[in-house]
């Protein structure tokens, strides 16, 4: 997950937790609606309003930076009915990025990098503990102050939450410390 610090687009960065939230299940992907992508990123309306806009500066721009930089990515397919696109499913792929790294910069040391995973994995370890004890009540009220797409990413019937929904739970919890 601190491959999302890396990414520059805030889509871009959407789109890896929610392609990782979706890793390991059997679907292998997700279906949404020109509705649901606009409200999942906070498009307003009168906001990149046509369909091919939509494509190509947030869906095809998103894919370019999760292909150049991590370690997952997508592919969109356009559903269409007739000749109008109304919405996409969002296949997850793996991929191997090419890391061209800036003239004198520097990679971290394996310790730091360790030592920041092992925060980034108590911090999501933490959002699981709170949300496992929490009451019925409790998870309502978190539930409503996530956005619907985070909201729908909760665990249901007693299931293991996935990390996605962990990481909104965490920037919820946490608000005032950076996600990694």
């Amino acid at each position: 997950m601190a491959e999302a610090c890396q990414l520059r687009s805030g889509y871009a960065i959407s789109f890896y937790l929610y392609c990782w939230s979706w890793y390991g299940s059997k679907e292998r992907g997700w279906n949404m609606t020109i509705e649901q992508l606009r409200e999942w990123l906070s498009i307003g309306e009168g906001i990149l309003t046509r369909t091919c806009d939509l494509n190509t500066r947030v869906i095809e721009q998103a894919r370019k930076e999760l292909t150049a930089k991590a370690s997952i990515t997508f592919g969109p397919k356009a559903q269409r009915e007739g000749r109008k696109t109304v919405g996409w499913f969002f296949e997850i792929k793996d991929n191997k990025p090419k890391h061209n790294r800036v003239a004198g910069a520097i990679e971290l040391p394996e310790t730091a990098k360790h030592a920041e995973a092992e925060q980034f994995d108590t911090r999501i370890s933490s959002a699981k503990a709170r949300w496992e004890q929490a009451t019925e009540a409790q998870r309502k009220k978190l539930l409503s102050q996530m956005d619907s797409v985070a909201s729908t990413m909760a665990p249901q019937n007693g299931a293991e939450p996935r990390k996605a929904f962990l990481l909104c739970l965490v920037s919820l919890l946490e608000p005032e410390l950076p996600l990694v």
